[in-house]
């Protein structure tokens, strides 16, 4: 049995994880900054642990005595994303030190391995060069883009009958579902692998042409 500490609450990917991390037999401690969230957390066999990932003391006592860490963005990190994700990063990294963790899954992005290229995704680039810095097992989970936001093309489908993009309709794209994240991610807060290492998640790939073609 490994203790493990989880932030992300009661989640889309958390909510497929800890059931299978209970029924595994791990002692799970569920992070989440909402006490509404407690019973559920509950019924899932977890600990509920109600505070905010910027508070060091909160987290430095919550991730003490944990085998394994499970960290994740969630919520808003300030007006300025890149200055917020070293912000948090940091916080991390010193309550990981504080609590002496030694193995961490922290849940990335795809393009966190580019610079401000990447846009607002250089900020998880920014959260894994702090991480780094931990003499610590890493693992860094980037999933692709979330199918959930193809449906940010609803308003101009229903109101023009027509889908824009930067991109060229037949460049493909890789998308991901929770489901395939949590099974990238499970596997790897109950034996995480040593040093620092990279897993990528996705379900599907297609381009917008194809896209438009299976909504036709």
């Amino acid at each position: 049995m490994m203790k493990i500490a989880m932030l992300g609450s009661m989640g889309n990917i958390n909510r497929l994880v800890i059931p299978q991390l209970v029924q595994a037999g791990h002692d799970v401690t569920v992070i989440s900054t909402s006490d509404q969230r407690r019973a559920a957390i509950e019924a899932a066999g977890a600990h509920a642990a109600i505070g905010t990932m910027t508070d060091i003391d909160f987290l430095s006592e919550t991730f003490t005595g944990k085998d394994v860490v499970y960290l994740m963005l969630s919520g808003s990190i300030g007006t300025d994303p890149f200055a917020g994700a070293i912000e948090q990063a940091q916080i991390w990294r010193q309550a990981i030190e504080n609590a002496g963790v030694k193995n961490v899954v922290d849940l990335s992005s795809i393009g966190a391995d580019a610079d401000e290229v990447a846009g607002s995704l250089h900020a998880y680039n920014l959260i894994e060069g702090v991480l780094r810095s931990l003499n610590i097992n890493i693992a860094f989970v980037r999933p692709t883009g979330f199918y959930a936001n193809l449906f940010s093309n609803l308003t101009s489908i229903k109101q023009d009958h027509a889908i824009y993009a930067n991109n060229a309709a037949d460049l493909e794209q890789k998308w991901v579902a929770p489901a395939d994240i949590a099974a990238v991610v499970y596997p790897l807060i109950a034996h995480t692998p040593a040093g620092i290492t990279v897993h990528y998640a996705y379900s599907d790939t297609f381009s917008g042409a194809d896209f438009v073609t299976a909504l036709q």
